[in-house]
Parts: C-alpha cells; structure tokens; sequence
C-alpha cells in the first residue's frame, strides 16, 4: 500500500483550499507481519482540519525507535505501538504534517517513566510514519512543535513540521497538541 502524492483528500480547510497531499508513504507489512493502513479519514477540532494519510501498528517498539528510548524499550518493551500521519491545516489555511505516535506499556508506572524520556530533549524518539519519505520531500521533525500526554498507560505524543505558510512557534505547538486528541480506529 502507498499513499499517492496526487491523492486527492477529504474535505477541504479551514480556508477552503484543499489540504495539501503528502509524499508517497509505503506502510504495507512489517518484518512483524502488522499490516498498516491508507487512510484518508478527516476530523476537526478546534477549527483545524486534520487528514489522516496513514496508520500503522508496529510489532515492535524497539526496531520502531532510536537513541535512548530505543535503549528504555528493549529493557521494558511495550504493549503496542500505534503510529500515525497527518496533513493539518489551522484556521489561517497555512499547512503542515503531524506525526502521532501512541505507546502503551504494560503499566501506568513504566508508562510515566518512557513519558519522562520521551519529553526530554535529545533522548531519541519513536520514528514517524514514513519519515524517510518526508525527510526527501523536505520535511524533517524536529522535536520543537511537541506535545505529549499520559492516558492510563499510554503515553501519547505528537510532533508537528510546516509544510507551507508562515507558521509561528505556537501555532505549530497548538496543531501537536490538538492532535493528541486525534480519534482512535
């Protein structure tokens, strides 16, 4: 599966033009035998528009990470692994791509000490959905438009890249923390 760059997506923004479409983004099955999914599903909150482009639960947290929260789940793997992405657009129509990873462990402890890594700067991350595609399209995450939230024993956590338009440090932190809420499937 593949999502195509000139898919055409659900729904328009805020402003009325169409949200833009990513790169091709391959999310077929892992080494894990999990299958991903294409998805053009679309949902607002707040007066952002969101288009879920892709969707992927991995078998492994481990092969899924890197740095020191690669190290953290190879000595207390996770549960599950949920990974997503998404083209956003805020109220003034500029654009940008939103990852959404949602990890859970096997309790609320070990879910608040990976949340305590995960939060801390340079200390590795879970890898985006498709990150090797966006980063040739331009698009690299950056850790500075993140959002991270404890829901029992998941820890979800979001980052947010521009894709087009002047977009202020807030906005873009805005964009990661309304994705929190993003509906599970």
């Amino acid at each position: 599966m593949a999502i195509s760059s000139g898919t055409a997506l659900v729904g328009v923004g805020a402003s009325g033009a169409s949200l833009p479409s990513l790169p091709d983004i391959s999310i077929g099955e892992d080494s894990g035998g999990q299958k991903g999914r294409d998805s053009t599903e679309s949902w607002e909150r707040k007066g952002e528009k969101y288009v879920e482009h892709a969707a992927k639960a991995d078998a492994s947290c481990v092969i899924a990470s890197h740095g020191h929260v690669q190290l953290f789940l190879a000595q207390v793997p996770c549960r599950s692994l949920r990974r997503y992405i998404f083209a956003g657009e805020d109220i003034s129509g500029h654009t940008a791509v939103v990852s959404l990873v949602k990890v859970t462990m096997y309790n609320r402890t070990e879910a608040i000490d990976f949340k305590h890594l995960l939060d801390r700067p340079a200390s590795g991350d879970i890898t985006p959905l498709g990150a090797d595609v966006l980063e040739r399209a331009g698009i690299t995450f950056t850790g500075l438009y993140y959002k991270s939230e404890l829901v029992g024993s998941t820890v979800v956590a979001a980052e947010a890249e521009p894709d087009g338009g002047p977009w202020t440090a807030a906005s873009l932190k805005k964009m990661a923390a309304v994705a929190l809420a993003a509906p599970d499937k």
